[in-house]
């Protein structure tokens, strides 16, 4: 007997222009069953979404480095697994040596980071409604504070994608997870960020 729905968020619930269809909403909304979101959006990008199906169970984000109950004002963490600040820095350094013409951001649990308004920004603000923050990488990481859960690449074609996905995996920097999502994006996130970890928890809460 099923008793939970969990549903990816991006070409699943979502059409490709970022919506949810009327039908979907209505269907969500009549469900008995408890119903969490799995997605590698931030939990910014994921609540007008959340809003709209009325959901109040624990919600995914960051393709399960974040599990956490939404409220009005900030998420209420459940479990968490950022990436290793200085992993992220050594990564971050390099890639903006070799690659200075990719579209590189950051996330963490309340703000998307970017250092260059580029193409690649401006098509993710206007696909989630998002703003970034504008920040220097290099000075924002040396906060002992900071806690990121996402890089996000976004590349001008699908064979620089394969270049730059080959030099983060020569690097063998530690606790890393690389994946594709779509064809010239890719996010890395923890390896301890997982979907499988990530049912597993709101399931036993």
């Amino acid at each position: 007997m099923i008793k939970y729905i969990f549903s990816n968020l991006d070409g699943t619930l979502l059409n490709q222009d970022g919506q949810l269809s009327e039908k979907d909403i209505t269907a969500v909304k009549a469900s008995p069953l408890p119903i969490s979101l799995i997605s590698a959006r931030s939990p910014q990008e994921m609540q007008a979404t959340i809003e709209q199906l009325a959901l109040t169970t624990p919600q995914v984000a960051f393709n399960g480095g974040l599990i956490y109950q939404p409220t009005d004002l900030f998420p209420m963490v459940l479990a968490e697994y950022p990436l290793a600040t200085s992993a992220v820095a050594t990564l971050i350094a390099a890639l903006q040596s070799e690659f200075s013409d990719i579209s590189l951001s950051a996330y963490d649990l309340h703000h998307w980071y970017t250092q260059t308004i580029d193409a690649g920004i401006e098509a993710i603000a206007k696909q989630t409604g998002q703003l970034p923050t504008l920040i220097n990488f290099s000075d924002q990481l040396q906060n002992p504070f900071l806690k990121l859960f996402k890089i996000q690449l976004i590349m001008q074609t699908t064979q620089q994608r394969a270049t730059v996905a080959d030099f983060i995996n020569q690097c063998h920097l530690p606790g890393l997870s690389v994946q594709q999502s779509g064809t010239m994006t890719l996010e890395i996130t923890s390896h301890e960020a997982t979907k499988a970890n990530a049912l597993t928890t709101i399931l036993e809460t």
